[in-house]
């Protein structure tokens, strides 16, 4: 089943449009589009004749124009929600020194604006701002050694070092446009990314009607709707959203880690684990039925191999038993040790028979050069069962271990037979590492960014998981793999 698009909305002068996409391809403009921009009900005088940037922030979005900016309380469509007085809930116009940033960038506008995650970019000339943000309406702080040159932080090596006039986040992929052309960059966490093959490419493959935007557009944004709360601990290591599909078992799953940025961790007696941890809707009355089960890639410190590994759990009156552990015949070999090399791909893809449970699990490797192998894990234990729920964590290779990277970021691509539905985080697994989520609107589940947490990153405690949740408290250890 497709994933259910994304909204995107393009400014052109005192036109706007519609558009609903996947995370790649122009999608479909919505009937009834271009419209004016006078329909967004702004303040009189805003953006009348068109606005300079737009930037999605969960909940709210900022417009700019010139030496200003409104915010905006919005869903997924429409252009704001009503507050309890039934008034639009739009603020300002404010002065765009509100934001603070370094003297002498955009203190009469900016070009461009792209939300990504915790950080937000803004564009002017050949410049551009990184700022970290702490919710959807903080404006932030600009990181050190900002503002930078685009051709420097970005390393566009085309006309686009000078400027953009359009940024669009869309998951694993960004978009940016200028004039008549546009790029899509692959990207991961922070980085500027890496511009795909056969871009720039010209702004009519979008298809938009006649006389929109053919010369370029004004702003474009990305309309995903509020995001979930992750809660105190935040989506960090071992605790990252859980994805259902309203209690229904979930099948034709398949979830691909893409590195971006070389993945490296330093520690000698470390190494990384990706596990893909599934609840059952196995109750501990039901002796032998898996509770849990964990898909995983695991790879030992100072070890060129990565293994493919099954886990299945029971929780029964006696605590949380290993029911059943199978691992793949033979494993995959990387580059490098402690490495997982920018451009692999590593997809987990569990097995379903036709009463929705897993009967064994693919794991495929794709190397930096684009060679894919694929080996399968069989689940042969005595009872199987469906999963109801998933959840991502990469973490120490096991045992409660820590993994501490020293660099990377990529993204986390989710895919299933029906829609999943981000809910709030909670810790899977005893293991932990350095690595951090980014937040995710509770509509659009398709790719997760992550990256290497801030320097002062604490992980959070183990113990938190709701009691209402009869998944393991962190405390299990996993089986390590046989060399």
């Amino acid at each position: 089943m497709a994933a259910p698009p994304v909204f995107n909305y393009f400014f052109s002068g005192q036109q706007y449009i519609r558009v609903q996409r996947a995370e790649t391809g122009p999608g479909k403009t919505d009937p009834g589009y271009p419209a004016p921009i006078s329909n967004w009900g702004w303040p009189s005088g805003f953006g009348a004749n068109g606005i300079d940037a737009a930037l999605y922030s969960g909940s709210v979005c900022f417009f700019f124009k010139g030496a200003q900016y409104i915010q905006v309380t919005r869903g997924i469509t429409g252009p704001y929600l009503e507050g309890p007085d039934g008034k639009p809930e739009i603020s300002g116009p404010f002065p765009i020194s509100n934001w603070n940033w370094p003297s002498g960038f955009g203190n009469n506008g900016i070009d461009a604006a792209l939300w990504s995650g915790t950080a937000s970019y803004f564009f002017s000339g050949n410049q551009y701002i990184r700022v970290t943000r702490k919710s959807d309406t903080d404006l932030g702080t600009t990181d050190p050694d900002y503002p930078r040159s685009i051709y420097a932080g970005w390393g566009w090596n085309n006309d686009f070092n000078q400027g953009v006039k359009g940024a669009l986040p869309s998951g694993s992929k960004c978009y940016f446009f200028r004039g008549a052309e546009y790029l899509r960059v692959s990207r991961g966490f922070e980085l500027g990314g890496f511009i795909d093959k056969g871009y720039p490419g010209p702004i009519s493959n979008w298809g938009w009607p006649s006389g929109f935007g053919a010369n370029g557009i004004d702003a474009a944004l990305y309309s995903g709707g509020p995001l979930v709360d992750p809660g105190s601990s935040g989506l960090n290591s071992n605790w990252n959203y859980v994805l259902s599909n309203g209690g229904k078992n979930i099948t034709g799953l398949s979830v691909s880690i893409n590195i971006d940025n070389d993945l490296v961790s330093p520690v000698t007696d470390q190494g990384f684990n990706f596990q893909l941890n599934c609840e059952s809707p196995a109750s501990p009355d039901k002796s032998g039925i898996p509770t849990w089960q964990q898909f995983m890639f695991d790879n030992h410190a100072n070890d060129v191999n990565i293994f493919g590994w099954v886990n299945l759990w029971e929780l029964n009156s006696t605590g949380w038993n290993e029911t059943y552990a199978s691992g793949t015949n033979g494993s995959f070999v990387l580059p490098a040790a402690n490495t997982i090399k920018a451009g692999s791909v590593l997809t987990i893809a569990p097995v379903f028979n036709s009463n929705d449970e897993i009967i064994s699990c693919n794991f495929s490797y794709t190397d930096p050069a684009g060679n894919t192998s694929t080996k399968s894990a069989p689940v042969s234990a005595p009872k199987l069962a469906p999963i109801i729920s998933v959840t991502v964590n990469i973490v120490g290779w096991g045992d409660g271990a820590n993994a501490t990277a020293s660099s990377g970021q990529g993204t986390i691509t989710y895919s299933a037979s029906s829609p999943l539905t981000a809910q709030a985080a909670w810790a899977e697994t005893a293991e932990t590492s350095n690595l951090v989520y980014e937040p995710l609107p509770s509509a659009v589940n398709v790719s997760q960014l992550f990256g290497v947490a801030p320097p002062d990153y604490k992980a959070p405690s183990i113990d938190k998981r709701p009691q209402d949740k009869p998944l393991p408290p962190g405390t299990h250890p996993i089986v390590p793999s046989e060399k």
